[in-house]
């Protein structure tokens, strides 16, 4: 019997004496003298004891197991409504038939169903979500109802009204959640400040703090409000990189066709060019080949009109400058490759003074993005059980414990952080601050992140014995290694 079913024992025996006429107590039964009892679909367990504990969580699995099977045969039904395919393929009414008779009509099944038809929503909704991220609202919204569209028609066979409703839904989800994540800011009165961006940023590093330091003007113009989680920081950042992208293909035509002697930038570049030089003698010969290599190109577009170049020439050298690199690249490059945009970017500006706005906002939210980038990557406040938040917590009473979870958390996510915890605690260990110090300066630099999965189920080791000599030794040769191989 499912637990969670109310059904009336009430046994309708035969025989039982009608009311007397006119009685105005008597209790009508309307339930019929002998209902047929539903079929054993558990033939052969049925009879063992205690199987009615086990019953309803069968009946959850028989009832989404239902509900993909008649999902599936209404796909089917979609194709039979192409003109031409309904004289064809039979109908499906005896295959829908059995599927219900085969199925539980019990609410653990009902449950089953509901849990089975909201995965169906779910998994493919976080896909878009995941490929339409930074995009603006109306492309998030208009994705989600060809989502929630899409999934009705394949739950109701092509039922106009619900693929409607699905698509209205899916829709109205996405423009609810913007206006939920813009609520939830402002009740939680963040002040746009550099601790609170530093935190949305899932814990800034002093040279990350620096960087949202230059953009909190930028920020502030655009109404950004500290978000609350960093994926949220992500969007917003990428939202409005897309957003400026937009503004300079929006720009009359007739600016973007503006020209200047190549002479310019090539002397722009050239000044770079000259600082990997000492009297005349090449000092970096690859920065300098890379700063040679952009002037050839350059001479080269020019060549093909002229001898001048455009705005739009100049925007699209500077983009592909933007993109050498990305937060994991060597400094040294990343370095080279944002003055040799700025380079660009430079010219821009002297050839259309009211693309400078776009270009300087352009350039802070790049280097955000970068930042934020990197964080997630690291696994920096992507959930309260990250490694940030909890190496937050070590410096409590306990820190052995909570050393183990974060480690374990980055090993083995969720459980390996609960594993990590227990041996951590069990085993008693204090870590010391210096050793703490150390695991978050490897987080921080990344040096965690590229350790290999053996090194880091060790150091997850080393830390539930409290062997604080052999961590700092781990992470040391760790960092020699990288040294050795010039990263």
């Amino acid at each position: 019997m499912d637990p969670w079913d109310v059904v009336s024992q009430t046994p309708v025996t035969a025989g039982t004496p009608a009311p007397a006429a006119g009685d105005p107590w008597a209790v009508v039964s309307h339930v019929p003298a002998q209902t047929p009892a539903p079929a054993d679909l558990y033939p052969g367990l049925s009879s063992i004891p205690g199987f009615s504990y086990v019953k309803p969580f069968l009946d959850v699995a028989a009832g989404a197991g239902s509900n993909v099977a008649q999902h599936a045969v209404n796909v089917y039904d979609l194709l039979r409504k192409i003109p031409g395919l309904d004289a064809r393929l039979p109908d499906s009414a005896t295959v829908h038939a059995a599927i219900d008779a085969a199925t539980p009509q019990t609410t653990s099944a009902n449950i089953g169903k509901f849990l089975e038809g909201a995965t169906e929503f779910a998994i493919p909704a976080g896909k878009v979500a995941e490929a339409t991220r930074g995009a603006n609202l109306a492309a998030r919204a208009l994705a989600q109802a060809g989502v929630g569209g899409g999934v009705s028609a394949v739950q109701t066979a092509g039922d106009p009204a619900s693929i409607a409703t699905g698509a209205a839904l899916g829709a109205g989800g996405e423009v609810a959640g913007d206006v939920v994540r813009g609520a939830a800011s402002l009740l939680a009165n963040k002040a746009p400040t550099l601790e609170n961006f530093s935190e949305a940023f899932g814990g800034a590093t002093p040279t990350q703090k620096a960087k949202i330091t230059k953009a909190l003007a930028t920020l502030a113009k655009d109404g950004i409000i500290p978000p609350e989680t960093v994926h949220d920081t992500q969007d917003i950042i990428k939202g409005r990189l897309t957003g400026l992208e937009d503004a300079y293909q929006n720009l009359d035509p007739a600016i973007k066709a503006r020209t200047q002697p190549v002479q310019y930038i090539v002397r722009q570049l050239e000044n770079l060019q000259n600082q990997f030089t000492r009297r005349g003698v090449v000092t970096d010969t690859k920065a300098f080949n890379t700063v040679a290599d952009q002037i050839q190109k350059v001479q080269d577009i020019a060549a093909a009109n002229g001898g001048k170049v455009d705005l739009e020439d100049l925007v699209h050298m500077k983009q592909l400058a933007n993109g050498r690199t990305n937060w994991q690249s060597p400094k040294v490059e990343q370095t080279l490759w944002n003055n040799i945009g700025d380079a660009y970017r430079g010219a821009a500006d002297v050839l259309a003074p009211e693309t400078t706005p776009i270009n300087r906002d352009y350039q802070t939210y790049k280097s955000l993005e970068k930042m934020i980038d990197e964080n997630i990557a690291r696994g920096k406040g992507v959930a309260p059980t990250g490694l940030d938040i909890l190496l937050k917590r070590a410096a409590s009473h306990g820190v052995g414990a909570t050393v183990g979870g974060t480690l374990g958390s980055a090993v083995g996510g969720p459980v390996g952080a609960t594993l990590g915890a227990v041996a951590g605690g069990a085993a008693g260990p204090r870590i010391a601050r210096t050793t703490q110090q150390a695991i978050q300066n490897a987080i921080d630099s990344g040096a965690f992140a590229r350790l290999s999965p053996v090194r880091q189920s060790l150091l997850q080791t080393m830390q539930a014995m409290g062997d604080n000599a052999g961590i700092l030794k781990l992470l040391g040769t760790s960092a020699t290694e990288e040294l050795a191989a010039g990263r």
